[in-house]
């Protein structure tokens, strides 16, 4: 057979798209070596469906389909045969292997693969797929291989090592971990002192994790990072890092601790470790005569030229015997600055060296290296093209006993062979083909594209198995977060899989990926691992955690989450119950209610009994009746507990559960009544929701940046019926000329036709239809607001193109579209982000400008209804700080004007973020005194009873944790009980909020969740509880009054009357006991004028 030379070696793949690959059906192995490409195709291409296919192991059996393309007119054949992967065969499966003969016409074909339940935790497990040998003048397509992954329905069991507690343990990025022989822990990064803000940055633990009270740092500590930490055979420890002191000590990114802590005054490496960009210390490796070798970004150590690798002496001195000659250094444009991050001692003294670097020592290394024992470059190790990707590094570097080496970074080739992120060198540098981790490390972006992973630690362990940490989620496609080990071969190790990884929420609401930066191997197998998690194995430590070498086998039985949220309108809430390990034999064990703040009987109907796993059974389900009441309250909760388990079996973690019954009718929580509606975030972070809009008959029109609403086409504007669902008879149209419609602000006309801007102004007919006679001529709009009489005010941003620049202005707009002659333009410097207008047709203006029609008006301005600045609001120095700004704006009935934005001050008076403008424009000293939002504010809506709702980018309003939503008293300050609990992927940012006459909240944003119930972009939340209403019925002559009152459960109410509006009697009192009350008044049956009220008598 003739073969090509047209293959890519960055992919492996041929340039033609004919592929065959050999596989050895005797064995079940493919053939490893390189692909034969073919002429080009002219034929019938037969290929796989899909590269990959699933089947849960208890299903029976999985089907595989197999596709032909071209003209079809004539019979085919093919081979197909299933080979090796992680999966046994004739335990996990049956292997198949066969002929597919397609007829003259078919397309397709299938196959089917027996698959076996066992009893065994053993993970998600893999079986290659090939097909070969088409006849019939076909060829195979590019999908000639696939892969079919086998589900395992048992729960693999914990790796979290439990007798090491590191619960206590630091509270900050551990990158660094060091064993000492006596079974002590070391580790370093930027944490602080258990439960304090004192920084201590190092610490040492005891062998099952408690701290070890005889080392101690703090107030002596390094004042910077410890990157890198090495123990030497006397127990004292060098660190290297980006401190300049330890304690009150110079010493500059490198120190030697005695054993208890304390800096080691005879190891001084003098000025130490310096370099003009970001220098910083980041690998040290001990030598067995005592000299030290140092890697990192720097240009000198103690004023002796080394660039980026020295080695010091054992006191501290520089090594002038080891030098790498020209240097290491970089001459790619992405990083200028070379770095080393992974150094391994070969026994001969060579050095193995690994970074961000293009040239050792006049040699061109890409981020791989070889040194000589004298710190010259070795020539005889010679990695090729070298470790290349998007800006790419090699982090961490390991030696095997055999001489080959194994390299983890940021990587998608090595050699021009394509390995992403992980990859074995023989021992002169070439790449090894007998090690193939198939597709390699992955990870996710911030738009959820699949890119390279990111590998920070290597250890070989004795068995010749290769741990490798750092941040990523899959490995060979498999399910690993931030931790895996690999078979010799490359090959993923099913044996060590922890669940290891799952997302969390941090402190300020944003989820977050745990990464493991940082290993080290114990004699007995164990790993110690120090990380950014919170939950290693679905257990809460703190950042150092242990774990086992392998998967506990042992079943154990713990519910599958901590926690669980329901709404009282809920009838039901399930709570899961696991069995990881094994499902080999039956187990019981018991479950019920241990407490909560739910009260049983009336808010749940309390719960116990006793689980019977079977054997393969590995799931059950406590399910728990909720009643919904009137009142609105607190959340309140129910706590689960299991307890009781058979012999031979454990408890895993968590055996408790809590039950967060989630109040229907507290303010601020989420309106369940309102359907779920998702509006992904765009690329680039864009808001996906800019304005909300309501309409009179209670639909909402939301408007933003997004193309989708749940996963339909909805580009750019959608409007939701009242009860949240999408309302179909609403088809918006883009204007002419334009591919889509942008509407980033919005509002509405009084005959319900919706003007909205971008680039340019479009008004919509009430179906959603662009109204074509409505065309104002207008450039890019940053601000939009319609007044009650349909006329509206637009800043845009327009082009000069006599002059060749942009200017700003401000204009008013007649109902019909067309320019009011009455009004301005105004001019203005800058960007106004934000309009009010007010009764009398003036409007207030906010944004980035200094200037309005040249006169100073720093970011806020008051227009006359002629679009003249109204001397008569006198902000005076106006909105002050650094890149200080206006983003929202609200009038209230008095005039007042409350102000949101980015600033630190106005007028000289202290307001942060937010501030409320008397009519003249001074500053109200009587609203928010506190120390306010700690971040921007771009949304701001005023309810009926004064309070003022606001949204932005903080995370905090006079001190107290509020993630973008908070509601504030009529004087400013933070109002206490309402508190919103919205959760945010990335930015937080709330960018809409409205009211609806019934007091309930739209709100629009980058949040993913509102009390835990997944909603994104927009959602409904509760208003605050209706107000006193009475109802009168018809009377009669002669027949008592009767009248009904809204009331809530639990309140006593007065009812007292009077016949001059003035002096007022009490009739009764009233304990309500549902939200409808019934009052007769059968103290009069005459005619005549009498006037009731209603008084809340008592909380």
């Amino acid at each position: 057979m003739a073969t090509s030379n047209q293959i890519n070696r960055t992919t492996g793949h041929c340039y033609l798209p004919v592929t065959i690959l050999l596989l050895a059906l005797g064995l079940g192995n493919f053939l490893s070596g390189p692909s034969i490409c073919l002429a080009q195709q002219t034929s019938d291409a037969i290929e796989f469906s899909s590269p990959l296919y699933f089947g849960d192991e208890d299903t029976g059996s999985v089907t595989i389909t197999v596709t032909r393309s071209g003209s079809g007119n004539k019979a085919v054949t093919v081979d197909y045969a299933t080979g090796k992967g992680l999966a046994t065969a004739g335990i996990d499966y049956t292997p198949q292997s066969g002929t597919l003969s397609f007829a003259t016409g078919e397309t397709r074909k299938t196959f089917s693969i027996p698959l076996l339940d066992d009893p065994f935790a053993e993970g998600s497990e893999t079986v290659q797929l090939a097909l070969t040998k088409p006849t019939g003048g076909a060829v195979l397509g590019n999908q000639a291989t696939g892969r079919l992954y086998i589900m395992d329905n048992e729960h693999r069991g914990s790796l979290l090592d439990n007798a090491f507690n590191g619960a206590t343990l630091p509270t900050d990025f551990v990158s660094s971990i060091a064993l000492q022989p006596d079974g002590k822990v070391l580790a370093g990064g930027t944490f602080a002192q258990p439960n304090s803000t004192n920084r201590i940055r190092i610490i040492r633990l005891n062998s099952d994790g408690s701290r070890d009270a005889s080392f101690t740092t703090v107030g002596r500590g390094p004042d910077g990072r410890v990157h890198a930490l090495a123990v030497q055979p006397d127990g004292k420890i060098v660190i290297g890092g980006e401190f300049t002191h330890v304690g009150s000590t110079d010493r500059t990114r490198i120190a030697r601790l005695n054993s208890d802590g304390s800096l080691d005054t005879s190891f001084d490496p003098g000025s130490g470790v310096s370099g003009s960009v970001s220098p910083g210390v980041y690998t040290l490796v001990l030598q067995k005569d005592g000299k030290i070798l140092v890697g990192g970004n720097f240009d000198s150590v103690n004023g002796v030229i080394r660039k980026t690798l020295a080695r010091m002496n054992a006191n501290g001195s520089v090594d002038v015997g080891f030098n790498s000659g020209g240097g290491i250094s970089s001459f790619d444009m992405n990083f200028l600055a070379p770095w080393i991050s992974g150094i391994a001692l070969q026994t001969d003294g060579k050095v193995l060296i690994s970074g961000q670097f293009t040239d050792v020592d006049g040699l061109t290394r890409i981020n791989v290296a070889r040194i000589n024992a004298d710190g010259s470059g070795d020539v005889s190790f010679n990695p090729g093209a070298g470790v290349i990707g998007d800006v790419a590094s090699v982090e961490t570097i390991a030696l095997q006993p055999d001489g080959k080496v194994i390299i983890g970074g940021d990587f998608t080739t090595v050699d021009d062979l394509g390995r992403s992120g992980i990859a074995r060198l023989n021992a002169n540098g070439s790449i090894d083909l007998s090690f193939d981790p198939s597709t390699g490390v992955k990870d996710r972006d911030d738009a959820g594209v699949t890119t390279a992973g990111l590998v920070t630690s290597l250890l070989v362990q004795s068995d010749g198995k290769i741990l490798l940490s750092g941040t990523f989620l899959t490995v060979d496609e498999i399910n690993r977060h931030g931790i895996a080990r690999l078979n010799g071969d490359g090959s993923l190790d099913g044996t060590f899989g922890p669940y290891f990884g799952t997302t969390y929420r941090n402190e300020l609401g944003y989820e977050e990926t745990e990464s493991v930066a940082a290993m080290a191997l114990q004699l007995d197998g164990k790993i110690l691992i120090g990380a950014t998690f919170v939950s290693p194995d679905g257990t809460q430590t703190n950042r150092v955690s242990r774990l086992l070498s392998t998967n506990i086998r042992t079943s154990s039985f713990e519910f599958s989450t901590p926690s669980t949220s329901a709404t009282e309108t809920n009838a039901t809430v399930s709570v899961k119950v696991s069995r990881f390990g094994d499902s080999v034999e039956a187990f019981t064990l018991d479950y019920g209610v241990s407490g909560g703040t739910a009260t049983p009987g009336a808010d749940y109907a309390p719960k116990s009994g006793t689980f019977r796993f079977g054997p393969l059974e590995v799931e059950k389900t406590i399910t728990i009746s909720i009643f919904d009441d009137p009142i609105a309250e607190d959340d309140e909760t129910i706590n689960l507990s299991l307890f009781n388990v058979s012999s031979g079996a454990l408890l895993g973690s968590p055996t408790n559960h809590t039950v967060r019954i989630i109040d229907n009718q507290k303010p601020g929580n989420l309106d369940f009544s309102f359907a779920e509606i998702n509006i992904p975030v765009p690329p680039g972070n864009l808001p996906p929701v800019t304005a909300i809009a309501i309409q009179k008959d209670g639909k909402v029109l939301v408007a933003g940046n997004f193309a989708s609403v749940n996963a339909t086409g909805h580009p750019g504007i959608v409007r939701l019926n009242p009860n949240g669902s999408i309302d179909p008879s609403f088809v918006p149209q883009a204007p002419a000329g334009a591919q889509i419609l942008q509407f980033l602000q919005m509002g509405l006309q009084p005959d319900g036709k919706i003007v909205g801007g971008f680039n340019g102004v479009t008004r919509l007919n009430t179906d959603g239809s662009v109204d074509t006679r409505f065309a104002p001529d207008l450039g890019f709009v940053n601000s939009l607001t319609v007044q009650p009489d349909g006329t509206f005010f637009v800043s845009d941003e327009i082009f000069d193109s006599l002059n060749r620049v942009n200017l700003n202005e401000v204009v008013r707009f007649q109902a019909d579209g067309s320019l009011d002659p009455g009004f301005g333009p105004t001019q203005i410097d800058d960007w106004a982000t934000a309009m009010a207008g007010q009764p009398d047709r003036k409007v207030v203006i906010g944004g980035f400008f200094t200037l309005v029609n040249g006169v100073p008006q720093n970011r806020i301005a008051r227009l006359n209804a002629d679009g003249n600045v109204d001397t008569l609001f006198n902000t005076g120095s106006g909105i002050q700080g650094m890149n200080s700004a206006v983003y929202a704006l609200a009038i209230q009935p008095d005039k007042k004007v409350i102000v949101g934005g980015e600033f630190t001050s106005v007028n000289n008076v202290s307001r942060t973020n937010l501030v409320r403008l008397n009519g003249d424009g001074s500053v109200d000293t009587s609203f928010g005194r506190g120390a306010g939002p700690n971040d921007f504010v771009e949304s701001i809506a005023v309810q009926a009873d004064g309070k003022v709702l606001i949204g932005g980018g903080f995370t905090s309003v006079d001190g107290f944790p509020r993630i973008g939503l908070a509601r504030l008293n009529t004087d400013g300050s933070l109002d206490t009980g309402y508190n919103p609990k919205l959760t945010f992927s990335d930015v937080i940012s709330l960018s809409s909020i409205a009211i609806q006459p019934d007091g309930k909240i739209l709100i629009g944003g980058f949040f993913t969740a509102v009390n835990g119930a997944a909603r994104g972009g927009v959602a409904r939340l509760n208003g605050d509880v209706s107000s006193l209403k009475l109802f009168t019925a018809p009377r009669s002559p002669g027949s008592p009054f009767r009248m009904t009152l809204t009331s809530q459960p639990g309140k006593q109410y007065r009812i007292d009357v009077s016949t001059d509006l003035v002096n007022w009697s009490p009739v009764k009192t009233i304990s309500a006991t549902g939200v409808l009350l019934e009052f007769e008044d059968t103290s009069t049956t005459s005619a005549g004028a009498r006037f009731y009220r209603a008084v809340l008598a008592a909380p």
